[in-house]
């Protein structure tokens, strides 16, 4: 099996990884058949666009007595008609929260299981 990775904004400064690695680095977009890997969402490219970057996250809010200000940021993927934007997984990735829009769905990532947001939420 071979790696490719898409280069992102850290990877200025940190370099690509040892050769001896094998692990192929490209530059966005990256297209294979009908797909685009980005590491921006925003970068202008053919077809279906897969990207990171933005590490988002779902704030589902607690509500209810003696539950103010409470509620879960969960990573998230957001699936739109000509884009998906992935979550991160990393202790200091940190998250931006989406707002989705019309024809964007959203699904949660908790306990190792994948979970559909409603539209309404």
């Amino acid at each position: 099996m071979r790696l490719t990775v898409v280069r992102g904004n850290h990877d200025a400064h940190a370099g690509d990884p040892a050769a001896a690695l094998g692990i192929r680095m490209v530059d966005e977009p990256h297209s294979v058949g009908n797909l685009s890997f980005c590491h921006h969402p925003d970068i202008v490219a053919p077809g279906y666009v897969l990207a990171g970057h933005v590490h988002p996250v779902f704030h589902l809010r607690a509500t209810g007595r003696g539950l103010r200000g409470g509620g879960l940021r969960l990573p998230c993927f957001l699936l739109g008609p000509s884009h998906a934007i992935l979550p991160a997984f990393g202790a200091f990735t940190g998250g931006h929260i989406l707002r989705p829009a019309t024809g964007e769905r959203v699904y949660v990532t908790a306990d190792a299981a994948i979970f559909a947001i409603p539209a309404n939420c």
